[in-house]
């Protein structure tokens, strides 16, 4: 259970997120009066109700929950938010955890299910990577944010403990200058698709981000790219949006993935395949699910060779579990290639259609001179 005396301090598990979270741990028990609770919520447990007499937590949020993602669209808590390039973000996973780009996109994708409740926030304030703050001018204002009083030199010593003495500094350098113990097989993720990464960033993570900020969002893109290939002996082998699949065969599943998350929302979808050497009743369908619900099977019916876009749309009510999409060739075929260039999504309802309520949000030196 949230409260608002609660204070929801939320970010993506990159460089900044990762240093405030340190920080904001480590600063709090340094205030001499007021020391409020830091809790670290984790995606699929429940928030325990505030104890009686508490004055309230910072809670430390990578991944909202439901009842994070409630208590946003309900503005029942002051928000912080962590801003950080998605593409930095990513690139961090890869480099400093080991995980391959789609993983990255994956872990990414959980923690922009709140943005489209960001935007009607009035109460928000904002830490982006690119302040021209210093590192000891941003523990100021998180102090003066969350009402901790400790001492200046105390707060001082800390910052300089973090950035080696170099508390002055811009933020951005205190970031680059922050690692976390290196994954064993750090040296396997630098040899990922480099290209890759930034096409899956761009397609599908900046969009989410921007969904906080920005009053109509470009549409979220799912290339063939974050798709697996179901027929093929490596269960991790993607697909790709320059490469046919062969139809020859029954009908079975042909591609699933991507199994990412997005924001609570009704989304316009529109799937394009291109298709060539077909027989005249091939028939596809998309079967979409959120976790264990289904929202919804489709079918494609090409009328010639060449690109075929088929439009359908669904509901996402709960933003926790991953999104599955399969296609599905419904008939066996004895000829036949088929090709997923991508499958678009468009949010319809939700906050994506109204214009913001509220300015965005500032800097956090800004929001607490407020």
């Amino acid at each position: 259970m949230i409260e608002p005396r609660d204070h929801i301090l939320l970010g993506a598990p990159g460089a900044l997120g990762l240093w405030i979270f340190d920080l904001v741990k480590q600063l709090v028990p340094l205030s001499r009066s007021r020391k409020p609770a830091t809790f670290f919520v984790e995606r699929t447990e429940t928030i325990p109700p505030l104890p009686a007499g508490a004055e309230g937590r910072i809670l430390l949020c990578h991944y909202p929950n439901a009842q994070i993602v409630k208590a946003i669209s309900a503005s029942h808590a002051q928000v912080t938010y962590i801003s950080e390039p998605a593409r930095q973000v990513a690139e961090f996973l890869v480099h400093e955890t080991g995980r391959t780009p789609i993983e990255a996109v994956r872990v990414c994708s959980a923690s922009y299910v709140a943005n489209l409740a960001l935007r009607y926030l009035d109460d928000a304030a904002m830490i982006e990577r690119s302040l021209p703050r210093s590192a000891l001018q941003i523990a100021s204002s998180l102090s003066a944010r969350f009402g901790l009083d400790e001492a200046a030199d105390d707060r001082k010593k800390l910052v300089d403990r973090f950035t080696g003495g170099r508390s002055n500094e811009p933020l951005d350098v205190a970031v680059k200058n922050y690692r976390r113990a290196r994954a064993e097989n750090e040296a396997d993720a630098a040899r990922h698709d480099v290209a890759n990464l930034q096409h899956l960033v761009a397609s599908i993570l900046v969009p989410m981000h921007d969904m906080a900020f920005v009053d109509e969002p470009h549409a979220i893109i799912w290339p063939a790219e974050c798709f697996y290939l179901a027929d093929e002996p490596d269960a991790k082998k993607m697909a790709s949006s320059n490469a046919f699949i062969e139809l020859t065969g029954p009908s079975r599943m042909l591609l699933h993935g991507p199994y990412l998350h997005l924001p609570a929302a009704r989304y316009r979808a529109a799937i394009t395949l291109d298709v060539r050497d077909f027989a005249k009743d091939c028939i596809f369908r998309v079967d979409v699910s959120c976790g264990a619900t289904e929202l919804g099977k489709f079918r494609l019916v090409p009328r010639k060779p060449g690109r075929s876009i088929a439009e359908f749309e669904f509901e996402v009510v709960d933003p926790i579990p991953e999104i599955q999409a399969q296609l599905v060739a419904e008939r066996g075929a004895i000829f036949g290639q088929v090709k997923l260039e991508r499958l678009t999504l468009t949010p319809v309802t939700a906050a994506s259609l109204k214009p913001r309520t509220a300015p965005q949000p500032g800097d956090i030196m800004q929001a607490c001179e407020r």
